[in-house]
């Protein structure tokens, strides 16, 4: 199993490779020759440059020589030092950011490709996050330690070269010592992946009682009682656990690297080996002091590049192959919700009908059942129900996040399905109660689209009552080219209500356009609610184009041409306010439910 998890490794190591070699190559040979380059200063310096001269020096050699060989390796250096700065501070950053620009753009291209259902999908969200979540720094982690292991490889490799020219036995020390230390370390990881695991319940609870005596959301609620002595108390508690957590591992993981630091390097190196070496060269006569000096110092390197390649590049390059399976598996999702591959152009149409549409989540439980209705360009439409009654599901089948599960949506009698995903989504203005602003300027935000007319956007937020209830004292065409939020600079700050009323300028910005409007009123007091409904529902708006809305609040529901009333995923009633008033049912109850509210409330 342990070989199978370093196969596992290994390849999809290579496979991160492989994708930095296709998008910038010479980033990937830059970084992995300058690497081996500067790891093997040290060797050079440490153990074949020193022994040379300590040599040179002993048999009386020419001065000449000795100063050939360090000039020799010092231009080396400073040359490899010269070509690590430039490729540091010039060259790898601009590749850094191309490759994470393409890397990043063939993301965010699948993210919003992907079908709405996939955000519902635990394991598709946790493949997003890990995908989304620094995984261009992650794949360059891993160029960094595969240099870095290749850089260690070749001063191994160097090193093993000069010891073993000296004395092959010296190999027995290097292995006895290596193995001390890999056993021990592995004992420490499992003593500390212990600790870790007692420790993560209590720093996730330091994390929460921080953020409480942290955030501004917490800051008035916590003033207004006592409930910071009672987060205090519960720190020091958590603490105290914390605490005993480190006591309990504390000593083995004292002994154990005493173990490892005494026979791992103090007893086989620096004492039999360094024994064994003084024996040769002081007694034997058999090696020189130069050759002394280099096996003493490129033993503990030969050690270390060892203890490097099998433990800690190891172990960051198996961290980060899983974010590598992330990225495959995300990048492997396949859209169920796409374009019939014969679709031709699409056109806003006449009709748009439910025949028997039924649908489930989860395959299960039907949120909605054997739906049938008609809605027809210039109607209006208000859809009614209780929560969870199926209303926003039927949105967002009419948008096609969703295909039914059972019936079909046509369009003027052709099957939605069969249609261009993207051209029919630009039948319809859409507004949800979530609606979203974007850190870009508030023309694009209108037009949803980087082209826009400024003057048409200008009327579009006049009719939604935005000019009216935002204050700016500037040049309003200005305004149009502000950008909205503070996460780029000084853009727009907007109440929920004003970001709801800039929303539905999209309403009037497509006028020709179905609106679906999905509790659009929710964050604008009555007043400004009524204004709305009233402008949304009149008929100028409506009358070259058909406008859904769903709505708690059926007040909106006396000016619409019908109401569908859901329960329970089942459309239980249809027809205008008058008719369904006099029928009694579902929807009376509710309507007058609503109005014996807003009364008694009047009355208080």
């Amino acid at each position: 199993m342990k070989g199978k998890n370093h196969q596992h490794t290994l390849k999809k190591s290579f496979q991160i490779l492989w994708i930095i070699w296709k998008n910038t190559p010479l980033l990937l040979l830059g970084r992995l020759l300058l690497t081996v380059c500067s790891t093997l200063l040290t060797p050079l310096s440490s153990v074949v440059l020193l022994r040379y001269v300590i040599d040179a020096v002993s048999s009386q050699q020419g001065t000449g020589r000795i100063l050939f060989a360090t000039g020799l390796f010092a231009v080396f250096a400073v040359g490899v030092g010269l070509c690590n700065q430039l490729f540091d501070n010039g060259y790898a950053p601009n590749m850094q950011e191309k490759f994470c620009h393409r890397l990043r753009t063939e993301l965010y291209s699948k993210a919003a490709q992907v079908d709405l259902s996939c955000y519902d999908d635990p394991a598709y969200y946790d493949s997003l996050m890990l995908s989304v979540s620094s995984l261009e720094e992650r794949f360059l982690t891993v160029l960094d330690v595969a240099a870095a292991a290749i850089g260690q490889l070749a001063n191994l490799l160097c090193v093993a070269t000069v010891l073993f020219s000296v004395d092959l036995s010296i190999g027995l020390v290097v292995f006895l010592t290596l193995l001390i230390n890999l056993t021990l370390s592995r004992k420490i990881a499992q003593v500390s992946q212990r600790r870790t695991k007692e420790l993560v319940p209590l720093n996730r609870k330091e994390r929460y009682i921080t953020d409480c005596f942290r955030l501004g959301e917490y800051a008035g609620e916590m003033r207004l009682g006592g409930i910071a002595a009672h987060l205090q108390k519960l720190y020091l508690e958590n603490s105290a656990e914390a605490v005993a957590v480190h006591k309990k591992h504390g000593g083995t993981l004292w002994r154990l690297g005493f173990l490892q630091e005494t026979f791992g390097s103090l007893v086989l190196i620096h004492g039999v080996l360094l024994l064994y070496l003084i024996y040769r060269c002081v007694v034997l006569h058999t090696i020189t002091i130069g050759d002394f000096a280099a096996v003493f110092n490129g033993v503990s390197m030969m050690l270390e590049a060892l203890l490097m390649i099998s433990g800690n590049h190891l172990a960051v390059l198996r961290e980060n192959a899983q974010y590598y399976d992330a990225y495959e598996s995300f990048l492997s999702v396949k859209p169920q919700i796409a374009s019939s591959p014969t679709a031709g152009e699409v056109k806003i149409p006449q009709e748009i009908r439910f025949s028997h549409v039924s649908f489930s989540y989860d395959g299960k439980t039907e949120v909605l059942r054997d739906v049938s209705f008609c809605w027809r360009r210039g109607e209006r439409l208000v859809l009614a129900g209780y929560n969870g009654s199926g209303k926003s599901t039927l949105i967002k089948l009419l948008m096609r996040f969703y295909d039914p599960t059972e019936g079909c949506i046509t369009a003027d009698g052709t099957d939605i399905r069969e249609l261009s995903l993207e051209q029919w989504r630009r039948c319809f203005v859409t507004v949800f109660q979530d609606c979203q602003l974007y850190a870009a300027k508030l023309g694009e935000n209108i037009a949803m689209d980087t082209q826009y007319d400024g003057q048409q956007v200008l009327q579009s937020l006049q009719q939604s009552g935005f000019l009216d209830s935002y204050r700016w004292n500037g040049d309003r065409k200005e305004l149009v080219e502000r950008e909205i939020g503070s996460e780029f600079g000084n853009g727009l700050r907007m109440s929920v209500g004003q970001r709801q009323q800039a929303a539905l300028g999209r309403v009037y910005y497509y006028p020709d356009r179905f609106a679906v409007l999905d509790e659009p009123s929710a964050a604008l007091d009555p007043m400004l609610e009524e204004q709305m409904n009233h402008r949304l529902l009149s008929d100028s708006l409506a009358k070259n184009r058909g406008v859904l809305v769903v709505s708690h609040r059926l007040s909106s529901a006396i000016r619409a041409d019908r109401v569908l009333v859901l329960e329970n995923g089942v459309l239980v009633e249809e027809g205008s306010h008058s008719a369904l008033m006099e029928r009694q049912g579902v929807y009376a109850r509710l309507f007058e439910k609503q109005a014996k509210e807003y009364m008694e409330l009047s009355q208080c």
